[in-house]
């Protein structure tokens, strides 16, 4: 116990050092993911495309987390230091795996595998950030009438559009069958999208997150765990419909 109680304070010692500590802990997670889901099966070229996905989104985000963070504490060189840093590493890695994973050759089941991973994906995605964004947004409104003000108009605007993009994206996944000859395109263009709402999401949500934290932790958890539940539900749908077809 001893030698957990002084990990447990040398940790806390040195996340209260900095105000960025907790970035480098996020990119060591996205690290350490990228690597467990890459090198699951090192020979399917295919785990390097999503290995290139998770350490994208994830710079992203510690990207967003990091500006987040210099808006407090205005430490724009240290902020510079560890912008560089998540940039050549994670986005270093991302565009290695990227590179590898197009040149190498795949079966065609492999990559009808991979492709429906990635739109059920995008299908999950998008349904959890269009009810995220268009709850707090409605919460914020609610605030408003109640007379407490949450969020402002250009976070309010934020929402609304993340909103909106999450449902074209939705949509146009929905749609992907009408779409195979451009499959993969669409692929490619809905995951730059994604990306791009995703940042219009965290900037809206960091000023909402100040000032009704407990909220917006509660309403994303409630719209998480729905979602899961869900997912487990047609998972065991489909599960009983093919036993049942087998009988």
């Amino acid at each position: 116990m001893w030698f957990i109680d002084g990990f447990v304070r040398d940790f806390a010692a040195l996340y209260n050092k900095s105000a960025f500590t907790g970035a480098l802990i996020w990119w060591g997670i996205v690290l350490s993911l990228t690597a467990a889901v890459t090198m699951y099966d090192s020979n399917s070229g295919r785990r390097k495309l999503w290995g290139f996905l998770i350490s994208t989104i994830g710079a992203v985000g510690i990207l967003m987390y990091v500006e987040y963070i210099n808006m407090k504490v205005h430490q724009d060189v240290l902020k510079g230091v560890i912008t560089n840093f998540v940039v050549m590493t994670l986005g270093g890695l991302g565009a290695g795996l990227l590179a590898v994973a197009i040149t190498e050759d795949v079966s065609k089941s492999e990559d009808i595998k991979f492709r429906d991973g990635l739109f059920n994906f995008y299908d999950c995605a998008f349904v959890f950030v269009g009810l995220s964004s268009l709850s707090i947004f409605s919460f914020c409104l609610v605030s408003e009438f109640l007379g407490r003000t949450v969020a402002t108009e250009h976070e309010l605007s934020g929402m609304l559009v993340t909103s909106l993009g999450a449902l074209i994206g939705w949509v146009i996944t929905a749609c992907r069958h009408k779409i195979m000859r451009y499959e993969a395109l669409a692929g490619i263009l809905l995951f730059l999208f994604f990306v791009f709402i995703l940042i219009i999401y965290a900037q809206a949500l960091s000023g909402v997150w100040e000032l009704a934290s407990i909220w917006v932790f509660t309403l994303i958890g409630l719209i998480g765990a729905g979602l899961a539940g869900a997912l487990r539900l047609f998972a065991a749908y489909s599960r009983a419909k093919i036993i049942h077809r087998i009988i």
